[in-house]
């Protein structure tokens, strides 16, 4: 798959591979698809990409010099010159990733590796705000009851959503909304309806649990 798939004119796929991410770009559109991301969000996420190595270039700095820190440099110059969006940190991220699996983490990226629980939230996170295009204070709303909700049906284990049943999430939302308010009870079969979504989005689970959530009566 290349870019001849997202952008129409051949002046427009000809910048999309400038730069040192350029020969990562087709990789990077593999990875995003087999992700399920929409056609949209790749193209937007490509983009930025694309930006970013141009910056890069001018910059002379090589795909295996890349890292965090090069990246928030280019957001911060970014913002300076053009209109940042909400989401092109979370453009930059699948690159970042596919980057460090290439070449391995820079010296100067000190960061500690992200639990498979970790990645999860954050990758929702980042799909609520870039691509369903909520306001930041959402995934913080949503994220105090799915990390609850994950913690209790994996603990610290891994996370086998194959197999979660119905019971699970009737169990979850009965043990967060007894003797709350109706507006409580709604926000979390929301957080957690809208994270059930993600998952089957993503591949993560093959049945469509979002059916046994109650209706909250007001």
């Amino acid at each position: 798959m290349s870019t001849a798939a997202f952008f129409a004119f051949a002046s427009t796929r000809r910048r999309m591979y400038a730069g040192p991410l350029g020969p990562h770009i087709d990789e990077l559109i593999l990875q995003l698809q087999g992700q399920s991301y929409a056609r949209h969000s790749i193209r937007c996420k490509i983009r930025v990409v694309a930006d970013f190595s141009r910056w890069l270039a001018k910059r002379q700095i090589t795909a295996d010099a890349v890292d965090a820190d090069r990246a928030q440099r280019f957001l911060a110059d970014r913002r300076r010159t053009t209109r940042q969006t909400l989401g092109d940190k979370a453009a930059l991220r699948p690159m970042i990733d596919l980057l460090c699996q290439k070449y391995g983490p820079q010296p100067s990226a000190r960061a500690p590796a992200l639990s498979e629980r970790k990645r999860l939230e954050r990758d929702f996170s980042e799909h609520l705000l870039h691509d369903q295009g909520l306001m930041p204070s959402t995934p913080v709303c949503y994220l105090r009851y799915v990390s609850r909700f994950l913690q209790e049906c994996f603990g610290n284990g891994p996370l086998r959503f194959d197999q979660l049943v119905g019971a699970d999430i009737t169990g979850f939302i009965r043990r967060h909304t007894c003797g709350y308010s109706a507006s409580r009870a709604q926000q979390v079969i929301t957080a957690l309806r809208s994270f059930l979504r993600y998952l089957r989005l993503r591949g993560l689970i093959g049945i469509e649990l979002t059916a046994c959530m109650p209706k909250i009566a007001h």
